[in-house]
């Protein structure tokens, strides 16, 4: 399998803009549960990318997640507050607001480092563990083998992530197959981008449910550090 291309760009997102009030066109469904990966990945394909925004309501939390041209939404994170609780029941949605519910993205108390993605049409659980303590790391199992985020280094812990195959995760940085990257924002109308290798397209939703839990446990523990 070819590496990712320039391993998923170390460039940091330009300053973060909202888009124009985004269509509610519906992205490519994905059923990572079903579909086989690939044998060999299209050579130096440019990776996948999804950029998440704030929706913009003064108190709100939900995100507007669009593609590459930062304007069509492909999905919608629906995020009720429950102030003081620590408790997630995020909703990720294909197209919109109103789209079919993909999975639940679920957190108990503030007691709880790990969360769960609840798939809405099997019924399936998928547990996200958190493996670390002060780099954090969370692995979760995907539709061949267990995946790992991993904080890239100590100076961006809660803010750059990779995801890896748990079996190379202490490799050599050569020697590992990047499948995908998280860069958060640090401005106030975006929350972050998503880059996925193309090799693992069948399991984009999976993977793009797992960041958006990832970046919230990160600004959990960021608010608590201020």
């Amino acid at each position: 399998m070819h590496k990712f291309k320039e391993r998923l760009s170390s460039r940091t997102d330009e300053p973060p803009q909202q888009p124009d009030k985004p269509s509610q066109a519906v992205g490519n469904k994905v059923d990572h549960q079903k579909q086989a990966a690939p044998a060999h990945a299209p050579p130096m394909q440019a990776p996948i990318e999804l950029h998440v925004y704030k929706e913009g309501a003064l108190y709100g939390k939900d995100d507007i997640i669009t593609g590459a041209d930062k304007q069509q939404m492909q999905y919608y994170l629906h995020f009720p507050l429950k102030f003081f609780s620590g408790r997630w029941e995020l909703s990720l949605r294909r197209g919109g607001p109103q789209g079919p519910e993909i999975c639940q993205i679920l957190k108990g108390g503030s007691w709880s480092n790990s969360f769960e993605l609840h798939w809405t049409s099997t019924g399936a659980v998928t547990p996200v563990q958190q493996m670390g303590t002060f780099r954090l790391r969370y692995e979760f199992p995907a539709s061949q083998e267990t995946y790992c985020w991993k904080s890239d280094s100590w100076l961006s812990s809660g803010y750059q992530f990779s995801l890896y195959k748990s079996s190379e995760v202490d490799l050599p940085e050569g020697q590992r197959t990047t499948i995908a990257r998280w860069s958060t924002s640090i401005g106030f109308t975006k929350d972050g981008t998503l880059q996925v290798n193309p090799a693992f397209s069948y399991e984009l939703e999976l993977i793009l449910a797992t960041a958006l839990g990832l970046e919230e446990r990160s600004r959990e523990r960021r608010e608590r550090r201020r």
